[in-house]
């Protein structure tokens, strides 16, 4: 059983990895196990192209960027699962967490990190009952958010 899965492999995906694979020494997270699923297909990234932006080449693509930061979390921490060619279909709560079905395999974990972007093209079942329109955006531009309490959905 993982502790906690982050579903997104995009910036913020990524970043959360980083972030709790830093922690490793710390009394708080030894023995934890953390997983990250790294399909990126929507990341806003993949496409994106960068010319003007600081510390960066002109000519930068964002899917140069995303492959960068797999392999700088394979690098710094290595013990941070990455579940590759994976894409997740369904998350469903029990007593000791959740349970995250994919195209290929079922996991149990439990925290579940959700950091896919704010797109209307997220489809996981189980989290129909918390996607809203995001009431920061026009909503022409359909953008979306889970319905939360402090960034929570659901407890853990």
């Amino acid at each position: 059983m993982f502790n906690t899965l982050i579903i997104g492999g995009g910036a913020a995906g990524l970043s959360c990895a980083l972030v709790l694979g830093s922690a490793k020494n710390k009394s708080f997270a030894q023995n934890k196990r953390v997983g990250i699923f790294v399909h990126q297909k929507t990341s806003h990234l993949q496409t994106a192209l960068f010319n003007n932006v600081l510390g960066l080449a002109p000519g930068t693509t964002g899917a140069s960027i995303l492959e960068k930061g797999k392999q700088q979390l394979t690098e710094l921490y290595p013990h941070v699962e990455q579940i590759d060619k994976e894409k997740v279909l369904e998350i469903t709560k029990f007593e000791e967490g959740f349970e995250v079905i994919t195209n290929k395999n079922s996991y149990k974990t439990k925290i579940v990190v959700v950091a896919v972007g704010y797109t209307n093209l997220m489809r996981i079942k189980g989290l129909e009952d918390y996607i809203e329109p995001h009431p920061r955006s026009p909503i022409e531009k359909e953008r979306i958010w889970l319905k939360n309490n402090d960034h929570l959905i659901e407890k853990n």
